[in-house]
């Protein structure tokens, strides 16, 4: 016998109207059993297609959730990835920058320090004031007079000066290495070339003036000028391009697989 479930079994009312439709066309006993083998066929059919359906129904929401939780997970990693990249780059150029500047400063063929050699016992007062000299180096200063005075201030502020500089390129070249996994490598390698340079730049004039070499203070500026400048600009060009491209990317970002249903 057919076995069929709660569900599919013919009620009383259902099977007396289908044996009335029989008897009155003269249907035979072989005839009922055909219509009744029929009947309950189609019915199980149908309730076997309607299972299936609902099964891939449940099937395709499960999958669906699966990939919509993928994709977000993938988004938001890569998200987060762009935004810690828009925060080092601008970081890093502004260290460089910073770097490159009080090089060039330091580095100059033309540089500045203020006439000591000429101020009086007053004027030198005010200025000590104000210096970043230690109390040592100041009372030296009292003591000296003329030529002597401004070439023992010229000396000694410049490694004040030379201490300032080592720090920011110090800041600046640590700051790229940490982060290198944010950059592209092309970049990063562009900037550990420039970090380089930048203390190739700051031995060559600090042993230059230690030693009183002229020459070599003249090397260090044509490192800052001939090698440090044009690499500068070439990262500053690619930095900006690459700050462009970031921001299209997040302005068309792909939306989620679930709006694609």
């Amino acid at each position: 016998m057919l076995n069929l479930g709660e569900d599919q079994r013919m009620t009383q009312a259902e099977a007396w109207e289908f044996f009335k439709q029989f008897i009155v066309t003269g249907g035979g006993a072989a005839a009922i059993a055909y219509g009744l083998f029929k009947w309950l066929g189609q019915k199980w059919i149908e309730d076997k297609f309607s299972q299936r359906l609902e099964h891939l129904r449940q099937t395709n929401a499960k999958e669906l959730a699966e990939l919509k939780v993928k994709w977000d997970t993938d988004l938001q990693g890569r998200l987060k990835y762009q935004e810690r990249e828009f925060t080092v780059i601008p970081d890093a150029w502004e260290k460089l920058a910073d770097a490159f500047g009080l090089v060039s400063w330091l580095t100059s063929r033309t540089k500045q320090y203020a006439d000591v050699e000429a101020m009086n016992d007053a004027e030198l007062e005010q200025f000590l004031k104000d210096s970043e000299l230690l109390e040592t180096q100041k009372e030296q200063m009292r003591q000296r007079k003329g030529r002597d005075r401004a070439e023992y201030y010229q000396h000694t502020i410049f490694f004040h000066r030379y201490q300032r500089v080592e720090t920011a390129v110090s800041q600046f070249s640590v700051y790229a290495n940490r982060n290198f996994l944010f950059m592209p490598e092309a970049l990063f390698v562009k900037l550990g070339i420039l970090s380089d340079l930048l203390y190739s730049a700051l031995t060559t004039v600090r042993i230059g003036h230690e030693n009183h070499v002229g020459h070599m203070v003249g090397e260090a500026a044509e490192i800052t000028a001939g090698k440090i400048r044009p690499l500068f600009e070439e990262v500053q060009s690619d930095m900006r391009l690459l700050m462009a491209t970031h921001r299209r990317e997040l302005e068309h970002q792909p939306s989620s697989p679930e709006s694609r249903y």
